[in-house]
């Protein structure tokens, strides 16, 4: 007997991009997973069910009839060994929260990616901090939105849900990357080729950059290698987002 709970179902439906959801007879649905097929009306069919039940199910989820017993091992063994139907009365010190209950270790590559991205915010505050008396108007906005769009960039991987394009000053990404690419075009001059007289918030959005692709390249283990979690959106926005900063730099060198 399988119990399927609100992540995995909304992994189902950003998998497959359909609301219909087949599943075995023997699934049981947690209470949240029936609380967001009601939300997102999704329509829910189940193998093996009469044609007379199935159409009973539409948006709301059809109750099981041993819902009762699966819920009580539920409550009881509220967290489940991810990726396994094991489950645990108590959260162990050395494991954290992977989805809704669904634990690892926490080293793994996704917590780490996590960590990760923390760390980075705190870098743009920090950043922010020390810069909002020296740089212009302009590079302080970019640093800020860049920030909010890191927020959210972490959420979406919590959630699954897709990750939306990087708007910077009014410019998509896609604009972005074509001026880092081809800054003669835009700023006069050619590649930032940096010496350390550079200005000192020059400098220092370097070292958000650099650190930025660091995280890049940690993120295509968790989110490119494994079946079933790769996330090619998650991956291009942490490239359009070293490249946001990079444009914050030319930006900055120009006066602007």
């Amino acid at each position: 007997m399988a119990v399927l709970t609100e992540q995995m179902l909304r992994k189902l439906v950003r998998e497959n991009k359909s609301k219909t959801i087949y599943i075995d007879s023997a699934t049981v649905l947690t209470p949240s997973a029936r609380e967001y097929i009601n939300d997102q009306a999704l329509v829910v069919v189940q193998e093996g069910l009469d044609p007379k039940d199935e159409e009973d199910m539409g948006p709301q989820a059809k109750e099981i009839q041993d819902q009762k017993t699966v819920q009580t091992v539920v409550e009881s063994y509220p967290y489940r060994l991810y990726g396994t139907e094991a489950r645990l009365k108590e959260k162990p010190e050395f494991m954290t929260v992977l989805l809704g209950q669904d634990l690892v270790d926490k080293d793994h590559p996704r917590i780490r990616f996590r960590g990760q991205i923390d760390s980075l915010e705190a870098r743009l505050l920090l950043t922010i901090g020390e810069l909002k008396t020296t740089a212009s108007e302009q590079v302080i906005q970019g640093l800020k939105e860049i920030y909010q769009y890191t927020r959210q960039l972490l959420r979406s991987e919590e959630t699954g849900d897709l990750i939306q394009d990087l708007f910077l000053l009014g410019k998509d990404s896609d604009e972005i990357k074509e001026i880092t690419r081809h800054p003669e075009k835009y700023f006069n001059q050619g590649h930032l080729i940096l010496e350390g007289d550079e200005k000192i918030e020059t400098l220092k959005m370097n070292c958000l950059r650099a650190r930025i692709r660091e995280i890049e390249v940690s993120a295509v283990d968790p989110f490119s290698r494994i079946p079933g979690q790769e996330r090619p959106d998650l991956l291009k926005a942490l490239n359009r987002l070293s490249s946001a900063v990079h444009y914050l730099m030319y930006l900055s060198e120009q006066g602007e």
